[in-house]
């Protein structure tokens, strides 16, 4: 799993931010990404509080990402892998 961490240093907007993880989905595979929303501890986060994290499916799905792979990147490909470790 590869997890984005919205650091406002790193991307200046929410916009920046959806095309980064666009891009980290295409080369990498929906399956392998996720977010890292981590609200105390980023010092300045493009994604500041859930209000705006609820924004970021709409900013995904314009850049063509379906439902499934939203899904994935939002949450379900952690609670795969974590699924997976469980595992005993």
């Amino acid at each position: 799993m590869i997890g984005l961490w919205p650091n406002w240093s790193v991307y200046a907007n929410l916009d920046l931010y959806a095309d980064a993880i666009a891009r980290a989905m295409q080369a990498y595979g929906a399956d392998h990404v996720g977010i890292g929303t981590d609200m105390f501890g980023v010092p300045r986060s493009v994604v500041p509080n859930y209000r705006e994290f609820a924004r970021l499916p709409g900013y995904l799905a314009q850049r063509g990402l379906q439902d499934p792979e939203i899904g994935a990147v939002l949450g379900g490909n952690y609670l795969r892998v974590l699924r997976q470790a469980l595992v005993v």
